[in-house]
This record gives C-alpha cells, sequence and structure tokens, in this order.
C-alpha cells in the first residue's frame, strides 16, 4: 500500500530511526532492493517500483491507519509470517517484500496478479475477485514507473526492455484467452466460476 508523506498529504508517518539502528538513506535503500531482486530473480526495475509506491524507500515509513511498516509496509502478520524481527532493517524487509513477489510471480506467471495478491492478498486472485483500488493504483504505478536512473547509477542493466515495464506484465489478451478456454459453459455449476473469473481478469486487462 502506498501513503503519501504527511508533511501536508495524508499517509504514512516517519517515526524516529529505529534503536540501534543507523539511519538509511534512500540511494542506500535502493541498493538493497536491487541486491535483492537480483538474489530472488525479480526484476529489479519492477521492486524498486514497489518499493517506490509503497515507502518511497523509507526505511522506517509506517502507516499510521495499520500495522504496515517499513520499505515494503510489510504487515505484522506478514512481518511474523516471513520471519521478520525488525520490519525497520530493510534488509529484513525487503527480503521479505521482494521473496513474497517472486512467490506470486512463480505462482500466477504474471505480475498483474502478483501484484494483487502482494497488495490484496492471494485469496483476492484465487477467488477470481477484481483488485482493490489501492492495488489498481500500485500496479498503475509500477508499469509507469521509471527505473532505469537507479539502475544506471547502481551500475545495473535494465533488463525488464522498457523502462514503463509495459512488457512485464505479459499479454492480457493470452489471459482472457486462457481464462475462457477453461470455462466449461455446459455446466452450470463452473459456469458462474468461469464467468467470474473471466471479468476479473477483463478488468485487470483493461485497468492495467
Amino acid at each position: 500500500m502506498m501513503y503519501a508523506f504527511t508533511s501536508g498529504l495524508v499517509g504514512f508517518s516517519l517515526p524516529p530511526v529505529v534503536r540501534g539502528m543507523g539511519a538509511y538513506t534512500p540511494a542506500q535503500v535502493q541498493q538493497i532492493v536491487v541486491q535483492t531482486a537480483q538474489a530472488k530473480g525479480v526484476p529489479p526495475a519492477i521492486a524498486l517500483a514497489v518499493a517506490s509506491h509503497e515507502s518511497q524507500f523509507q526505511a522506517t515509513a509506517q502507516n499510521p491507519g495499520s500495522s504496515a511498516a517499513g520499505v515494503m509496509q510489510l504487515m505484522s502478520v506478514t512481518q511474523q509470517t516471513m520471519g521478520v524481527t525488525n520490519p525497520y532493517d530493510p534488509t529484513q524487509n525487503v527480503d521479505a517484500g521482494v521473496s513474497l513477489l517472486a512467490q506470486y510471480y512463480a505462482k500466477y506467471g504474471n505480475w498483474a496478479q502478483a501484484l494483487q495478491a502482494y497488495s490484496d492478498g492471494p485469496g483476492t486472485v484465487q477467488q477470481g475477485l477484481p483488485p482493490s483500488q489501492q492495488t489498481v493504483g500500485l500496479i498503475n504505478y509500477v508499469n509507469t514507473f521509471d527505473a532505469s536512473g537507479i539502475l544506471s547509477s547502481l551500475g545495473v542493466a535494465d533488463t525488464s526492455g522498457t523502462s514503463s515495464l509495459a512488457d512485464a506484465f505479459g499479454s492480457a489478451t493470452d489471459q482472457i484467452n486462457a481464462t475462457v478456454a477453461g470455462i466449461d459453459f455446459t455446466d452450470p455449476s463452473t459456469l458462474v466460476i468461469g464467468l467470474s473469473l473471466l471479468l476479473g481478469v477483463v478488468w485487470l486487462a483493461r485497468n492495467v
């Protein structure tokens, strides 16, 4: 989830530096994100876009309205599940967040659904529900984020093939065709579920 700075806008707040930790600059956080993404097999440009959207690379960012915290805005349940003991430690936080992105992409095969699972929870994808307005914002942000400057400063090639990352989401048409092919129109019990899935995919295709 993304929250704008509290200086004049509603959004995430920046608490004091966590005791026992030094301050991390956005540039240092960016380097952690890129290195972690490379290690996890996630395109660095996508990982950077998510981190930028979630916290603007602020290690101590927190959502005053929920338990979401740190660079990747991990909820407390996710922190526990992923073994994060200090959400404001960018190494732990980014490792967990990028690991989730890698897991969801491996499971769903496209970044639109992987990002929906990351933001709304994997259950929404499995049920064929359309992404929330918040997740649509995340998807659009990632789709238009230009990571070329950051990657260039770190000496990393942009392997996404496009600064807008549009190609990284795959073909929406292929997703629609695959969904339609899986619907048994002669079986009423699966027709409703299949059409629901199709509507969700079409919705994604029109909004990504």
